[in-house]
């Protein structure tokens, strides 16, 4: 049983930590306005 719960918590741990390193790619990945700005 306690392991069980262990296991649960352990998964919701790794997909948030997913969420997030996906959230920050998606920032890096945009390049800034301001940049695009002093390119042109």
């Amino acid at each position: 049983m306690g392991q069980k719960i262990f296991d649960t918590s352990f998964q919701l741990s790794t997909m948030n930590y997913e969420l997030i390193y996906h959230r920050l790619q998606l920032l890096y990945d945009q390049p800034p306005r301001s940049y695009d700005k002093l390119e042109f």
